[in-house]
């Protein structure tokens, strides 16, 4: 086998792989985050800013959230005072 086809196919290997990696370390930063409930309780707050640049972050973080792990995050949200 060529060295060029070796070096193909890794790659698209590990192209593959790059999703399910990015996927784990998302939920790892999710579980750490979420382990002190303030820091949703602090992002919510952040949401209440009228400067665009403060919300917009804070949008895109808690979306993230979400999309990692929707019932915990959605868990603290629902028993927290500003949710």
């Amino acid at each position: 086998m060529p060295k060029n086809k070796f070096l193909c196919i890794s790659f698209s290997l590990s192209e593959e792989n790059q999703p399910k990696q990015e996927e784990d370390l998302g939920v790892q930063f999710t579980d750490k985050f979420i382990q002190e409930p303030d820091n949703i309780t602090l992002l919510l707050t952040l949401l209440e800013e009228f400067d665009f640049h403060v919300r917009w972050p804070g949008v895109k973080l808690l979306t993230a959230l979400l999309k990692s792990q929707c019932a915990p995050v959605q868990g603290i949200i629902l028993v927290s005072p500003m949710g």
